[in-house]
């Protein structure tokens, strides 16, 4: 808080609220090094450097729930009993191939790590949709009754 903007009473009572002192409450402005223009290009820098790794966790976090989507859907498509006759005429019409040789796949790769976490994630929502029973929601009428004094 800026001192010039608040009130002595007001600000006397959230003193006694807070229990601060008072050179711990009052607002001290920005650091002044030598002068204004480099703390306002700090405090500048700064807040960039906050929304873009803002942003970048944002990215991240739709990445990793469009991947949970996709194993999800896969999941719930393989188990209606349509899906799995067309499955089984495709893997009749596609030939045996040997598989190319494979590179080598680190265990601390980031995106092997989110891709088997992602499809625990999506097997877990899966089994639970299976288990769980589609049921109305519970209704009180009387909820609509206004109590009369």
């Amino acid at each position: 808080m800026r001192q010039r903007f608040s009130c002595e009473r007001i600000y006397c009572r959230l003193i006694s609220y807070c229990g601060l002192k008072e050179e711990e409450f009052l607002y001290d402005g920005l650091k002044l090094n030598d002068s204004e223009l480099k703390a306002v290009e700090e405090l500048n820098k700064n807040r960039q450097a906050s929304v873009v790794e803002s942003f970048v966790d944002f990215q991240k976090q739709i990445r990793f729930k469009m991947i949970v989507l996709s194993h999800l859907a896969e999941k719930l498509a393989a188990s209606t009993p349509e899906s799995s006759q067309d499955d089984r005429k495709r893997v009749m019409e596609k030939p045996t191939i040997t598989p190319a040789r494979k590179s080598y796949a680190s265990p601390l790769d980031f995106d092997r790590i989110l891709e088997s976490y992602a499809f625990d994630v999506a097997s877990k929502i899966a089994d639970r949709s299976k288990k769980r029973k589609i049921t109305g929601i519970p209704f009180s009428i009387h909820l609509l009754d206004r109590d009369e004094e």
